[in-house]
């Protein structure tokens, strides 16, 4: 009787083995060797580039990049997309820098901090998404803004308008903001705008 159950339960054992090395572990392993690119990018942070060109950056903390040299630099023209996972407190300058194929670029409600030079020479991004949730940003039709509305922080790049209003509210135009804007032609600015900031309109079609 033991000889039996024993033998049942390597049986069984094959069995899983054989149906894991065929679904679940193969699942596994497909799902890995789908990612193109990966590393790290300041304590805690990870970065993946799957097949699709999404680059997807987890973790807890702020994103470290050297100037001008981002970890995922060789895969510049790869990226289509960049996701920043809940816990990402920053976007550092230069991080995403000649990046020009990225269409769509997701803030969470974790990020505080945009810095200037951040999409520096970065002409591809179609579109900004911020979380609602997000208590420092917000995105206007794919245009990120300062809570309050009192600010335009960055706008996309490769937007198709060739004309854009100020809208009411906006106070200040941060520097760089509309840097390398190549389908811009007309820009109305109202009075109420009392700052614009350095590079506003650098390499912008205006």
């Amino acid at each position: 009787m033991k000889k039996i159950i024993i033998k049942s339960i390597i049986s069984v054992f094959v069995i899983m083995l054989l149906v894991f090395g065929s679904t679940g572990f193969g699942i596994f392993a497909k799902a890995t060797d789908s990612y193109v690119a990966s590393g790290t990018a300041g304590e805690g942070i990870e970065w993946v580039i799957d097949e699709g060109g999404e680059l997807t950056i987890s973790g807890e903390g702020k994103i470290e990049v050297e100037w001008y040299s981002p970890p995922w630099e060789a895969y510049s023209e790869t990226i289509t997309s960049v996701v920043l996972a809940e816990g990402i407190v920053n976007i550092p300058d230069t991080a995403f820098c000649y990046c020009d194929n990225i269409k769509t670029f997701t803030i969470p409600s974790t990020v505080s901090e945009i810095e200037g030079l951040a999409f520096d020479n970065c002409s591809g991004v179609e579109e900004f998404i911020v979380s609602d949730d997000n208590e420092t940003y917000k995105s206007v039709d794919g245009i990120v803004f300062t809570k309050d509305g009192k600010a335009i922080v960055v706008y996309p790049r490769r937007s198709e308008r060739a004309e854009y209003t100020i809208p009411t509210g906006v106070e200040e135009i941060y520097g760089y903001s509309f840097e390398s804007a190549i389908n811009l032609r007309i820009l109305n600015v109202h009075g109420g705008v009392k700052v614009i900031g350095d590079g506003c309109f650098e390499n912008v079609g205006l």
